[in-house]
């Protein structure tokens, strides 16, 4: 999981005719990552469309970027919090 805490990212899918459509564009305060582990194909592509921090799934760096930043706490609690 990933939390997009600035900027805005595109989200895609692939089409049977090898094209990409365009089906959401996400912004600061929104969740985000990989649903499933079955190990078939991911079904959508994310690709930032500005400058943006993500905070990903909790783990020692992500402990470490919260620890480190106190604007990407106030913002990943917020997130989780009130959510998307």
């Amino acid at each position: 999981m990933f939390v997009l805490l600035d900027g805005a990212a595109r989200v895609s899918i692939a089409m049977p005719d090898g094209e990409k459509r365009e089906v959401a564009v996400l912004a600061a305060a929104t969740s985000l990552g990989k649903c499933r582990d079955d190990g078939r194909p991911r079904t959508a592509s994310v690709t930032s469309l500005h400058r943006h921090a993500a905070a990903g799934s909790y783990n020692e760096s992500m402990e470490l970027l919260l620890a480190r930043n106190r604007d990407c706490l106030r913002r990943f609690s917020h997130v989780l919090a009130v959510g998307n």
